[in-house]
């Protein structure tokens, strides 16, 4: 029985590494290891911030969780739920890449992150500041948003005929630091480190591998809490190409929505 059983396992295994996996299961799990981040984002860190005082809690929350300040399991949980949440990011970069290979209007699509960078921007601000709009920290959207305008205007240059090549060249690093600064100036979700993995992801677009690993790379080499973004090459690796199930509005979609599911379970329990 055990040997049938482990027969199956092998058998379950292979077919993922000969099948593969689709696009949509990339998104499914980019957005599995989101909810889990903004689960010790929310209620975790609220906990947390119960069981200490307040000078003490701000000093967890400024440290954004990576730092071992406190020995108790509490806090190490909220740990691991955040080094797991460093999976999504690059994988949305990555699904953003892809998304930008394969659409048949690059001008909509940056149209539909926009508009849900400022639906989701509400919830966004009760889930984490406990305010309705505040000004001091913006979602992921205006991030992946940014880092699409700046990529599809730079692709726009490199391929336009009739232009010189430093004309390009510098026209592009305009448009590049324009989009950082933007990021810098809205203090977005990664910000400005967000819209520069999603430019060097761009120019390694050719080799899905080598542009999941240069933004790992990037996001590692300014903050080294992100070095477990690299468990994400896995499922990168493991890609097949394919789109698989159409979850075209699925993140779009979950990502208000968990927000407002996060923010009411920390009002009913009475952590905010």
């Amino acid at each position: 029985m055990e040997e049938l059983r482990s027969q199956k396992g092998d058998n379950w295994l292979n077919r993922i590494i000969h099948k593969g996996i689709s696009g949509s299961t990339i998104k499914l799990i980019a957005i599995i290891t989101m909810f889990i981040d903004h689960v010790g984002a929310t209620i975790v860190n609220a906990m947390v911030k119960k069981q200490y005082d307040h000078e003490a809690a701000a000093m967890i929350f400024n440290a954004d969780g990576y730092y071992p300040v406190f020995d108790s399991m509490l806090f190490h949980f909220y740990n691991v739920l955040r080094a797991i949440g460093r999976i999504g990011f690059p994988c949305f970069c990555f699904l953003l890449i892809e998304g930008f290979i394969h659409t048949r209007s690059r001008g909509k699509y940056i149209v539909r992150l926009g508009l849900f960078a400022f639906l989701s921007e509400i919830p966004f601000d009760l889930a984490f500041k406990q305010e309705v709009l505040e000004f001091t920290y913006q979602n992921v959207f205006f991030t992946l948003f940014l880092g699409m305008v700046v990529i599809t205007i730079i692709d726009y240059l490199l391929q336009k005929e009739g232009m010189h090549v430093l004309v390009k060249g510098l026209a592009s690093i305009a448009v590049f630091i324009g989009g950082i600064a933007a990021a810098i100036y809205l203090k977005t979700d990664y910000d400005a480190l967000g819209v520069l993995t999603i430019t060097v992801m761009y120019f390694l677009r050719r080799n899905r591998n080598a542009c999941m690993y240069g933004g790992c790379m990037t996001l590692t080499a300014f903050q080294l809490q992100e070095g477990y973004a690299f468990l994400g090459m896995i499922p990168i690796a493991l890609y097949n190409g394919k789109r698989g199930l159409n979850l075209k509005y699925v993140f779009y979609l979950f990502y208000p929505v968990h927000l407002l599911f996060l923010f009411g379970i920390c009002k009913f329990c009475g952590l905010y």
